[in-house]
């Protein structure tokens, strides 16, 4: 372009500043359909996101779909976001189609402006066709750079969301100088912790000391910060105020592995890996052997289960373990928490989930699991913390009572109270 501009100055200065005149203008339309194609892009993406959501959602619950004849409705749902998409990808397409045209419309205008001006000042027929050629060499390569931005307006749309995305912070963070957690000894202290998701705190002065061994049970109404405890523990998140400690190093001081490492986490939430049940077994510790995997199984009362799948320990479970029943998935979650053999295993409403045999076997398995080892267990039901030799009672984020679980029903309180409930007496303890 500024080759060709050069040799129309020398040609005919005059004539090149009045073709020339018309090269700013070229711009108007190239930002304005460069704006709408982004504008279209951005809808696509975001829409495109949305029906993608939506089939994932059908799809992972579509007993309920079924159970509540919600096919047509969904179907009209994404008929709808297919619909915008598609709008949105013609006006794209459209806008990048204009764009040459209008480019090529501007270009014709000043030719023609230049054509009447040479005719009127009576320039010869060999400079007329000289100055044209170069004219229309010029508006060839600005038409590829109004192609050129039509791209980029639309490769910038999506480089814009990876680039929101990579600027994403974890909340919670590893320091550089962590030190390793290993050998626990001694004991976890929860030290005035509070704890606030936003402006409310989940949890007030928390307060409590867990020596090796110990088994904590944690009741509570829903929302009392039960699971809080848990995540502040596994750090998913840092405590607002106060501080966690074992053997009196700050958590937040220490690796996320080393942390993590002494922990064997059996929750509610079972997560099933499509793998075989010998790889979602090795989960809790990559390099366990066969005979490592076989005994943890043994132990979580999993083993015979497993040897009557079609293929035993190398059975693939499928896309979250669709092959067993909730009872044989939390069994090989259990076994997954026996194999890591961690000194600190939290439990959180492991068995809540289970029917009353299911629970039974569970729970037998989980008992085993927990010998030698720092328990804390949060529970919904009240008769799984018989065995613990603490229980705390939470209320907005309070420890309201404290004590074994006789010493509780005696005082009728809180507990008490929760456990008549669930039809548990002071006669049954």
């Amino acid at each position: 372009m500024l080759s060709i501009m050069v040799a129309l100055f020398i040609l005919d200065w005059q004539l090149a500043l009045i073709g020339l005149v018309f090269m700013p203008i070229t711009l108007g339309p190239i930002i304005y359909l460069g704006r709408k194609i982004r504008r279209q892009s951005e809808i696509a993406y975001v829409t495109g996101e949305n029906q993608d959501s939506l089939i994932v959602e059908v799809y992972a619950s579509i007993r309920v779909v079924k159970a509540y004849c919600l096919e047509r409705h969904k179907l009209d749902r994404f008929s709808g976001l297919y619909q915008r998409l598609a709008r949105a990808g013609i006006k794209k397409w459209q806008a990048k189609e204009v764009i040459n045209p209008a480019v090529e419309f501007i270009g014709m205008i000043g030719m023609g402006v230049v054509l009447a001006y040479i005719f009127w000042v009576g320039r010869s027929i060999p400079e007329l066709v000289g100055f044209l050629t170069g004219m229309i060499m010029l508006y060839q390569p600005v038409k590829k750079l109004a192609g050129l931005n039509t791209y980029f307006q639309e490769a910038r749309v999506g480089a814009n969301m990876v680039r929101a995305v990579m600027r994403e912070e974890p909340t919670v963070r590893e320091t550089p100088e962590a030190k390793s957690l290993t050998n626990i000894s001694n004991l976890v202290h929860f030290e005035n912790v509070t704890f606030s998701y936003g402006d409310e705190p989940v949890l007030r002065g928390f307060e409590v000391e867990l020596p090796k061994g110990t088994k904590l049970g944690v009741v509570g109404e829903s929302g009392a910060g039960k699971s809080t405890l848990v995540n502040l523990l596994l750090r998913f998140y840092d405590p607002t105020e106060g501080r966690i400690t074992i053997d009196g190093v700050d958590i937040r001081e220490v690796s996320f592995e080393s942390l993590r490492g002494q922990m064997a986490l059996v929750s509610q939430e079972i997560v099933i890996f499509d793998q075989s049940v010998a790889d979602n077994i090795a989960c809790g510790k990559l390099d366990a052997t066969r005979e490592d995997i076989i005994a943890a199984a043994k132990a979580a009362n999993a083993h015979e289960f497993i040897e009557g799948l079609p293929e035993g320990y190398d059975t693939r479970l499928g896309e979250q373990g669709t092959r067993l029943s909730g009872g044989q998935r939390q069994r090989i979650a259990i076994a997954r928490a026996f194999v890591r053999e961690a000194p600190i295993l939290i439990l959180d409403e492991a068995t809540a989930s289970l029917d009353s045999k299911a629970e039974e076997e569970v729970q037998g398995a989980i008992d085993r699991l927990g010998e030698g080892r720092t328990v804390v267990c949060v529970a919904h039901r009240l008769s799984t913390l018989r065995g613990m030799d603490r229980i705390i009672v939470l209320e907005a984020g309070r420890v309201v009572e404290s004590g074994s679980f006789a010493e509780l029903m005696e005082r009728n309180g809180a507990f008490a109270a929760m456990a008549r409930k669930q039809g548990i007496t002071s006669s049954a303890v």
